[in-house]
């Protein structure tokens, strides 16, 4: 579990007593703009980091965002607090 989950574990059930709610979203492999102009990561790195998922590749940013959008949306994730969501493509901690 990576630093953030914990601290979010922990910190979340206070705020949420008053309606206030944490949760992280864990995204994987994701191509940004950063990655384009070379300024992030170099080469194939992110292709050959997201080759290992099972989907075979990693994520866009605009595939990841609406786990963004969904977490603050109060129609559709009003009650889950200190929950990871993880936006991976299947990869995981433990996949090799």
């Amino acid at each position: 579990m990576s630093a953030t989950a914990v601290l979010t574990k922990s910190i979340a059930p206070h705020p949420a007593e008053r309606g206030i709610r944490a949760g992280p979203v864990s995204p994987g492999p994701t191509r940004t703009v950063l990655d384009l102009t070379g300024r992030r990561f170099t080469g194939d790195y992110l292709t050959k980091l997201g080759s290992s998922a099972p989907t075979g590749r990693g994520s866009q940013s605009e595939e990841a965002g609406p786990a963004y959008v969904h977490l603050v949306s109060d129609t559709d994730s009003s009650f889950p607090v200190s929950e990871v969501t993880v936006v991976a493509g299947g990869l995981t901690g433990t996949r090799r």
